[in-house]
């Protein structure tokens, strides 16, 4: 079967993209690896998504995903580790068109869905690809304390934080994160600006997980 778009990843931001593309009458398909709406489903309640007071996770995600397979995008389970090098880069020129569209430039970084990466997936991204080290663990949570403890008194400079925007759990923790790092002398910044203040050239198709020189 041939596609016109292959969208790599179920979530709220893949589903849009499909629903897009599907408008633009572009043949597509939907590859996720666990559930479709992805890690929202986790949520109990969301209430700052466009269009929705208050919904649950999971209900938003059936939606997204009724509506996609209404408009004819084809769907299929599997992990960005196990699909062909074309159909990798077909998801990145895909966000990069859309990325000229809304700002004039491409990426300049990836990150994969959930970090998944191997060899055939390195080959076929020609950016540097984008871990993390400090894992907060957000999504299994859900509890802001949780998260504070993740990274108060365990983060280093230099280091990658992961965190979900999605869990209202993850901003309360924020509230409570940004300022005390910046107390002991912590600034946030892009990754770009880290890895150009580190002196780090970033190489593309190589994993890094942090701003530190080994």
């Amino acid at each position: 079967m041939m596609y016109d778009i292959i969208v790599v990843g179920g979530g709220p931001a893949g589903l849009a993209a499909s629903i897009y593309a599907a408008r633009a009458l572009k043949k597509t398909l939907v590859i996720e690896k666990s559930i479709f709406g992805g890690q929202i489903t986790q949520t109990t309640k969301v209430e700052n998504y466009p269009g929705f007071l208050e919904i649950s996770g999971m209900e938003l995600g059936k939606k997204m995903a009724l509506q996609a397979k209404s408009l004819g995008v084809e769907s299929a389970y599997g992990e960005v580790t196990k699909i062909s090098k074309e159909q990798i880069k077909s998801e990145v020129d895909i966000i990069n068109n859309k990325l000229k569209k809304a700002i004039g430039k491409e990426a300049s970084i990836v990150r994969v869905p959930y970090g998944a990466t191997n060899d055939n997936v390195k080959s076929a991204i020609n950016y540097p690809i984008i871990m993390w080290n400090v894992d907060t663990r957000d999504w299994k949570s859900r509890n802001a304390k949780s998260v504070e403890q993740q990274v108060i008194g365990k983060v280093k400079d230099g280091d990658i934080i992961l965190m979900h925007d999605l869990y209202e759990s993850t901003a309360q923790a924020c509230e409570t994160i940004i300022p005390k790092l910046i107390e002991q002398g912590y600034q946030f910044v892009t990754i770009d600006e880290l890895f150009e203040y580190k002196g780090i050239e970033m190489k593309n198709g190589t994993k890094y997980s942090n701003a530190n020189k080994k």
